[in-house]
């Protein structure tokens, strides 16, 4: 599927033809995968088919609209935490596998006094008592992601790109 969406955004079609086939791609994608669902369960960790081609309709409907509004109506003001991220994309990747792990390795000292991770103490102690548990958990998610993005704008401001 992301190779269709390769060949629509190369094809000699104008920005908007490109922008509606992505668009309307996605949705039937979405919708097969959705509707696929109700026989064989949408499950990421086991990545079924359905969910595979629900998630790449999706990927695509989001595709199509950012194609939209920086290529065709130039909003790029949006972008450049996109950009900070995207260009040290791998730094980003293997950052956020060590962070997990280092805090998942650090222990101390949890409620009850056994030792637990610092993830979880971090968990428990800053973010699980101002929001119920899948807010807590989401906003847990964002302290982590705004961690690296601060370390990927350092790099991005000294012009400093991992590359393979």
């Amino acid at each position: 599927l992301g190779t269709l969406a390769g060949l629509c955004l190369g094809a000699s079609w104008t920005p908007e033809r490109k922008a509606g086939a992505l668009m309307a791609g996605g949705a039937v994608a979405a919708s097969i995968g959705l509707a696929w669902s109700l026989t064989f369960p949408l499950n990421k960790a086991l990545w079924t088919s359905s969910y595979a081609v629900f998630t790449a309709g999706c990927a695509s409907v989001l595709l199509a609209a950012c194609y939209w509004a920086i290529d065709i109506k130039g909003w790029r003001r949006f972008t450049k935490p996109l950009v900070i991220l995207g260009v040290n994309a791998l730094t980003l990747f293997v950052a956020s596998g060590l962070l997990v792990k280092t805090l998942a390795l650090i222990r101390v000292a949890g409620p009850d006094g056994r030792q637990i991770a610092v993830s979880r103490w971090a968990y428990l102690n800053w973010f699980a008592p101002f929001a119920e548990p899948r807010n807590a958990s989401l906003l847990y998610a964002l302290a982590n992601l705004l961690f690296l993005f601060i370390l990927l704008a350092w790099m991005y401001r000294r012009r400093l790109f991992l590359r393979v």
